[in-house]
C-alpha cells in the first residue's frame, strides 16, 4: 500500500507544472495593443526605457530598469491593465 502512495505522490508532483494557468486572458491577437500603445501605457504608469520582449503567460511582458532595479511588467494584451510586476 505504501508503494501506491509514493507513486501517487510522484504523479502529483510531476503533473503540477502541466496545470499552470496563464496570468492574462489574452484574446484575439487582432485586438491586442500595438507596440506603440504598450510603450505609451508604460509611460503612463510612470516608467521609462521599456522594451517589449515577449508574450508570456498570455501577457505582454515588458522589461525595464526603474530606480536602478530591473522590473518585468506583465500587461493584459487588450486592456493594458497591469497583471503582475516582478522585480
Amino acid at each position: 500500500m505504501r508503494r501506491f502512495g509514493i507513486v501517487g505522490l510522484s504523479f502529483c508532483i510531476l503533473a503540477g507544472p502541466a496545470v499552470a494557468l496563464d496570468i492574462c486572458e489574452g484574446g484575439p491577437r487582432s485586438e491586442w495593443m500595438t507596440e506603440e500603445a504598450v510603450h505609451a501605457r508604460v509611460l503612463e504608469l510612470g516608467y521609462t526605457g521599456s522594451h517589449v520582449l515577449a508574450i508570456e503567460d498570455g501577457c505582454i511582458e515588458v522589461k525595464l530598469i526603474h530606480d536602478g532595479k530591473r522590473l518585468e511588467i506583465y500587461l493584459e494584451p487588450i486592456t493594458g491593465a497591469v497583471a503582475k510586476i516582478k522585480d
